[in-house]
């Protein structure tokens, strides 16, 4: 299954990369002080799945030069997690 979002990406690089989200206000809740990043499965009816907004995400080698380059660039993405919380897929939004 996956669960999608949206937002811009941080990245730290070191000698791992390590990535957060910073969601959009259609993709945050926010409790106490807390903000965490609402992830939703495209089906019916949907599922979710909340991660602070500290969490490091893993990503596939194959995104990494597109995931840099949106950080720079802070655009916008529309990310999408596998079961294992791997981003599996980004797009710019339509």
């Amino acid at each position: 299954m996956t669960y999608v979002t949206q937002g811009k990406i941080k990245i730290k690089v070191g000698t791992s990369g390590q990535l957060t989200i910073t969601p959009t206000t259609d993709y945050c809740v926010k409790h106490n002080t807390k903000v965490y990043t609402v992830f939703v499965e495209d089906r019916d009816p949907p599922a979710c799945r909340c991660f602070k907004d500290t969490y490091e995400f893993k990503f596939s080698p194959d995104l990494a030069s597109y995931l840099v380059q949106a950080a720079f660039a802070q655009t916008p993405l529309q990310i999408t997690i596998d079961d294992s919380d791997t981003i599996v897929r980004i797009q710019v939004p339509a």
